[in-house]
C-alpha cells in the first residue's frame, strides 16, 4: 500500500512526506483502500493548508468533492465565477462538473473528501444537499471529526467497512449541512443573513443578543425567535460556538498564550474561556494544543 501525502503549515511550502502532521494533510490512496460499488473513498484531506492559487479543473473529477473552505476562497463550476466566499463554507461538486477553487492573494485551508457509490448519492438525495452552492455550516468541526473517523477506519483496518464509513461520513455531513427549510430557502431577509455571517466568524468583541437584534431591526425576542426557526440554533449558542471554533483553530495553529487566545475570542475572564471549552471539547484548551489535533 502506498499513500500519497502532502503536509502543509501556513507558513511553508508545500512538500511531500509519508505521513501527516497537525498542520494539515491531503491523502490519496494508492491503492484505493475502500472500494466497493457502495462506498470507493480516493482521497481524504483535513485542514490541508494551500499556498495563494486557483485549483481549476475544467472537466472535474470522476467522483463526489465535498470541501470546507475554513478561510474565504472563490468557489465554483466555472472559471469566469471568481466570488469571494466567506470562511466555514462548504461546495459540493458531483462528477464531471468543473472544479474552480481557491484564493488568489491569501493562503487557504480546506478540509476535503473525494468520494463515490449508492451511499454517496443515497445520502445526497435523502440529506437534499443542494450541489455546485456554496453552503454556510452550522459548525466545521463536525466535518473534521468525521474524516478523521473515517481516516482512522481505513487505514486501521484491513477490510475498511463501507457501512461504518459511510454511515461516519453521512453523519458528519447531515450536522454540518443543517441548513434552513428549503421553503425559506432565498427568503432569509438580508439583515439576518448578514448577522448569522458576522457569528460564523466568531468575533472577539463584546456581542449581546440586543445588539443583534438591533443589527436587523426588530426585538430582542423576535429576533431570537427568527434567527432560531431560520438557522436551527440560537444566535448565543451560535456566537459561542464559532468561537469555540476559532479558539481551537489558535490553539493548534498559533503560539499564543491561552490567555491571550481568550481576549481574542471574546473572553477577558481566561478561566471562563477554559470552562467553556471544555463544555464543547471535553478537554481543557492546554490538553488541547498538546494533542495537537481536532478530536
Amino acid at each position: 500500500m502506498c499513500i500519497q501525502a502532502w503536509v502543509m503549515s501556513p507558513d511553508s511550502p508545500a512538500k511531500k512526506f509519508p505521513s501527516f502532521c497537525q498542520s494539515g494533510f491531503g491523502i490519496f490512496f494508492t491503492p484505493v483502500l475502500l472500494d466497493s460499488s457502495e462506498l470507493r473513498i480516493r482521497g481524504i484531506g483535513i485542514r490541508e493548508w494551500m499556498l495563494p492559487s486557483m485549483i481549476e479543473r475544467p472537466r472535474g473529477a470522476g467522483d463526489y468533492l465535498f470541501m470546507l473552505f475554513h478561510d474565504p476562497a472563490s468557489m465554483s463550476d466555472r472559471s469566469d465565477d471568481d466570488q469571494m466566499r466567506p470562511p466555514q463554507t462548504m461546495m459540493i461538486w458531483p462528477p464531471g462538473r468543473g472544479q474552480f477553487y481557491g484564493n488568489r492573494s491569501f493562503r487557504f485551508c480546506h478540509s476535503w473528501i473525494h468520494c463515490q457509490g449508492s451511499r454517496i448519492r443515497q445520502m445526497i438525495q435523502k440529506g437534499r444537499m443542494p450541489l455546485l452552492q456554496p453552503l454556510p455550516v452550522s459548525n466545521p468541526l463536525h466535518f473534521e471529526q468525521g474524516l478523521q473517523e473515517i481516516h482512522g477506519e481505513l487505514v486501521s483496518q484491513s477490510r475498511p467497512d463501507p457501512v461504518i464509513a459511510g454511515n461516519i461520513l453521512e453523519k458528519s455531513l447531515r450536522q454540518l449541512l443543517r441548513l434552513p427549510d428549503p421553503s425559506t430557502m432565498g427568503k432569509i431577509p438580508r439583515r439576518l443573513a448578514e448577522v448569522h455571517q458576522l457569528l460564523l466568524t466568531g468575533p472577539s468583541w463584546k456581542i449581546t443578543l440586543d445588539n443583534l437584534a438591533e443589527m436587523v431591526g426588530i426585538s430582542a425576542p423576535y429576533f431570537c425567535s427568527l434567527f432560531t426557526k431560520t438557522f436551527h440554533i440560537s444566535p448565543m449558542e451560535c456566537l459561542v460556538k464559532h468561537r469555540m471554533y476559532r479558539a481551537s483553530r489558535l490553539l493548534i495553529e498559533s503560539d499564543l498564550r491561552i490567555s491571550e487566545i481568550a481576549r481574542d475570542t471574546g473572553y477577558e475572564d481566561p478561566f471562563h474561556f477554559s470552562k467553556t471549552f471544555r463544555k464543547y471539547f471535553g478537554t481543557n484548551p492546554r490538553l488541547f494544543r498538546s494533542r495537537g489535533t481536532l478530536e
